[in-house]
């Protein structure tokens, strides 16, 4: 039943990059915009071969999830890490909800366990050679927390603590989640950034911002309103979205790796 709705939601052909001039649009520096990875490996390095033939030297920004739901958490991180410290390019990585359970279920195993565990987090351990399975008491949550803390290695662990949550460029702020529009680009709470927030977040801001972000899955990259949304469902169909932004153009692109479901 999962794999049925999951084609039904997701299986669609990979789109060809598409162009969109938009006045309104205005960093101050071109830079890609990659949405949530969500542990696919193949489709993240293909993804990255196609902005590398379209501009091997302007920046990247992740909007975070690079973990849960797909099989390959555990190299994701390992590729996400490495890429960072030998990229010849600017590449910033932000967070994503994703990355806050996994951070809070290494702090707290007894009390996060359940909402990470249901959100994807099985997957993530998993990747790391680990089966919750029943973890009938506290003292077996914190056992495998610690194993867990072991097989992720101190390297990653403070990169994920490191992760921050938004970037601002010109009047565009870059977040996992999006930004409550009633709220200034520098005051947004963290719940707002990582979670999203119920105040209207289809409202133009007043200030004329634009907000790239991920979280909400739609079946391709696509603007709505003054947002401009990039998860694509990765870890269901295999295509990992992005966007080039520059004075006043919009172009979208996506991974060719074929559909798995």
């Amino acid at each position: 039943m999962i794999r049925a709705l999951k084609k039904r939601l997701f299986s669609r052909p990979a789109l060809r990059p598409a162009h969109t001039s938009i006045k309104t649009l205005a960093p101050e520096t071109a830079f890609f915009a990659v949405g949530d990875v969500h542990g696919t490996l193949a489709p993240l390095k293909s993804l990255l071969a196609v902005l590398d033939d379209h501009d091997p030297n302007c920046p990247i920004v992740f909007v975070g999830d690079y973990v849960d739901r797909g099989e390959d958490s555990a190299g994701v991180l390992r590729f996400m890490c490495g890429m960072v410290e030998r990229s010849h390019r600017d590449i910033l990585c932000l967070r994503g909800n994703h990355e806050q359970m996994l951070l809070d279920f290494l702090v707290d195993p007894v009390t996060t366990a359940p909402v990470w565990f249901s959100a994807g987090g099985r997957h993530t351990l998993g990747s790391y050679g680990l089966t919750p399975g029943r973890m009938k008491t506290a003292d077996d949550l914190k056992r495998l927390r610690d194993e867990f803390r072991t097989r992720l290695g101190e390297r990653t662990e403070r990169w994920l603590h490191e992760l921050p949550l938004s970037w601002q460029n010109g009047n565009v702020l870059v977040s996992h989640a999006g930004a409550d529009p009633e709220i200034d680009f520098v005051d947004q709470p963290h719940d707002a950034l990582l979670w999203g927030t119920a105040r209207h977040p289809d409202r133009d801001r007043a200030d004329d911002g634009w907000i790239v972000q991920g979280h909400l899955t739609r079946e391709t990259a696509r603007i709505e309103g003054r947002r401009i949304l990039l998860d694509s469902g990765a870890y269901a169909t295999s295509i990992l979205s992005a966007a080039y932004l520059s004075q006043g153009s919009l172009r979208f692109f996506n991974s060719s790796h074929p559909n798995r479901s």
